[in-house]
């Protein structure tokens, strides 16, 4: 299955599904059974799930009548991604199709359940379940960049994570959903101001200041009454449970699994200083709080960073790593967050470095690296990560070129070291670049304080092209370079420079050569 970002329109593009029940329902292909409809019709069900009177949809699922194989989901706007089906791959296939359900099931953000993604399974492949799943999520991350999170270990519930982080606090208003993410983040701010739980009563009293009301119905908000103990309860942003011993029932809210999973303390402490126009640290207990949850959480993103490290060093020994020999090299205390540290060491090894981390014994807990990338063409990957020691620049080129020929220098040292370069060496790295013309820098225009632009060097330009960095990064994604419309089109232009001026410089050469014989020859 190849994966490819189209351009605004194109011809013999499918029409536009009318709901994303009816556009889920067209792309299911024929072989699916019975139980496939009873899941679609489970969807469509609005006693399962409350109904969003002005839901927002980012995605629609729509089939190509002119090839059968060919699934186009439509994103905000004109963007276009297109998934074409492999008939003789039935894996593929059902990896499409989850992964069509999981982006429309999305939009509800209600939390999916395992159960219903077995439902849209062809039943022969049920029993390869987690291996679907793992293609699904990678591709989530790679091309929607979506995080496939296990919310409850227990009853298989799962959410997708928006990778590109949560709304700021400046233009809420403008996009999907934006008055409802600025009431949810309103209402968690005023949770963690209160001791990290309230009571449903002082919630209100609370919207009422703001000039929101229980029994208004607001056109920017719809239900307000449904919306704060249904719609937020059960997309699990929040938590309502019922206070004991009191006759009538009170209620409390607390933060639910996805508030904690997508923002931070931090960033709502900040959103509330702005409302109240204050200073974070005008509540010192629990500013310092939220400093040591952020710290926590660099700490994990550390030790991921080791992890990887680790697994990269032992390959070249070719011998199981046990789950003891991990924890003694990154700490005992990460025996609780093992999972989590595991996982986020897995994604970076898979998307980055092109391999697989294997469990070799489940009951020990040993693992390996596998690696999974096709050795096509050497000249491209010299400077491949997957070895240790290796650098980085054909990468940092890569990652350029996507950005648009130009990329902020915080951009690529944060990049670096998504990649497991310690703090210590991305500048080091980006320095001999510099001096080696690899890159250039550039002054951002304007910029207080001073910010700078990497673009390619003259040595890059010299010994590389655009379709070199871009089959590298699409042999990384396991993707095509026509994938990349833009960055293709561009490609193939600059190949047909090289190509022309190459055809120039030969011509003069000639020229000059004939001229050289004449001159020989009258003498």
């Amino acid at each position: 299955m190849s994966l490819a970002a189209e351009g605004p329109s194109a011809s013999g593009m499918p029409t536009e599904a009318n709901n994303p029940e009816e556009a889920l329902s067209c792309c299911a292909s024929e072989r699916r059974n019975k139980s496939t409809s009873r899941a679609l019709q489970k969807a469509k069900d609005p006693s399962v799930r409350p109904k969003r009177e002005d839901r927002f949809l980012d995605f629609q699922v729509l089939r190509d009548s002119k090839n059968s194989n060919s699934i186009t989901i439509m994103g905000l706007g004109t963007s276009r991604v297109a998934l074409t089906l492999k008939p003789q791959d039935p894996m593929e296939q059902n990896v499409a199709e989850l992964l069509q359900f999981l982006l429309l099931k999305d939009q509800t953000k209600y939390p999916i359940k395992e159960s219903d993604m077995r439902e849209f399974i062809d039943k022969d492949y049920r029993h390869q379940f987690p291996e679907i799943l793992r293609r699904a999520a990678v591709h989530l991350e790679c091309i929607f960049r979506f995080e496939l999170k296990e919310l409850d270990t227990e009853e298989h519930i799962y959410i997708l994570l928006n990778k590109l982080g949560p709304v700021p606090f400046e233009g809420l208003e403008d996009v999907p959903n934006g008055p409802k993410m600025g009431l949810l983040m309103m209402i968690l701010g005023h949770i963690l101001l209160n001791g990290n739980q309230a009571r449903e009563a002082d919630i209100w009293e609370m919207l009422w200041r703001f000039g929101v009301q229980r029994e208004r119905r607001l056109s920017v908000f719809g239900n307000v009454k449904r919306l704060l103990s249904v719609e937020f309860v059960w997309q699990r942003y929040l938590d309502y449970r019922p206070l004991t011993d009191c006759v009538p029932v009170e209620y409390e809210f607390y933060w639910g699994p996805r508030s904690r999973a997508e923002t931070t303390k931090m960033k709502i402490l900040k959103f509330m200083a702005k409302i109240y126009n204050k200073d974070p640290m005008d509540w010192p207990a629990l500013y310092n709080e939220a400093l040591e949850e952020d710290a926590d959480r660099s700490r994990l993103e550390s030790k991921a960073r080791k992890l990887v490290q680790l697994f990269l060093l032992m390959d070249s020994t070719k011998l199981p790593i046990p789950k003891k020999g991990i924890l003694y090299y990154i700490g005992r205390e990460c025996t609780k967050v093992f999972p989590d540290l595991l996982n986020r060491a897995a994604r970076t090894l898979n998307h980055v470095y092109g391999t697989e981390l294997v469990v070799l014994d489940p009951r020990n807990h040993s693992y390996t690296l596998y690696n999974r990338r096709e050795m096509e063409d050497t000249e491209e990957i010299m400077d491949s990560p997957n070895r240790p020691g290796n650098n980085f620049l054909m990468q940092v080129l890569s990652f350029i070129f996507i950005m648009g020929n130009h990329a902020r220098e915080s951009a690529v040292w944060a990049f670096l070291r998504g990649l497991g370069v310690q703090n210590g060496r991305k500048h080091v790295i980006t320095c001999r670049y510099l001096s080696q013309r690899y890159l250039d820098s550039l002054r951002v225009p304007d910029s207080d304080p001073v910010q700078y632009d990497f673009v390619w060097g003259p040595r890059a330009r010299l010994e590389t092209s655009k379709m070199k960095a871009l089959r590298y990064v699409a042999r990384i994604h396991r993707k095509e370079p026509e994938d990349w419309p833009e960055q293709y089109r561009e490609a193939m232009e600059d190949e047909a420079n090289r190509a022309e001026a190459g055809n120039v410089g030969f011509f003069f050469f000639g020229v000059a050569y004939i001229h050289c014989i004449k001159y020989w020859v009258s003498l």
